[in-house]
């Protein structure tokens, strides 16, 4: 449903225009789809829904659903080892990454010069 109110009438609104129009031949569960989208701005599939409900909203099916596996599934093991690292051994390892970049690009400048 859209939110600009000023424009489109509510769906209720709608439904209670209708009623007044048609009077006691007034059937909800025989209403004029397509008469009520272009009063309402609400799609026929929508509606058809709602109608089938009722005419009252409820929540998707997925709905309190959680997933097995998602996107950060395989990060939590990084995330675990790197906060058992203590600070001596990021250290340590900052001092290797660092002797061997020096090293890679000391055999870089050689084989391109």
């Amino acid at each position: 449903m859209k939110n600009d109110n000023d424009s489109i009438v509510s769906l209720a609104q709608a439904l209670q225009d209708m009623k007044t129009e048609q009077g006691e031949s007034f059937d909800l569960a025989k209403v004029n789809l397509a008469e009520l989208e272009r009063r309402c701005g609400i799609s026929r599939a929508k509606l058809r829904r709602l109608k089938s409900n009722n005419f009252k909203e409820t929540p998707h099916a997925l709905t309190g659903r959680k997933a097995l596996k998602t996107v950060m599934t395989g990060y939590e093991k990084v995330k675990r080892v790197s906060a058992s690292i203590t600070p001596l051994q990021n250290v340590a390892f900052l001092a290797l990454y660092i002797t061997f970049f020096q090293k890679t690009t000391q055999i870089a400048t050689v084989n391109f010069s």
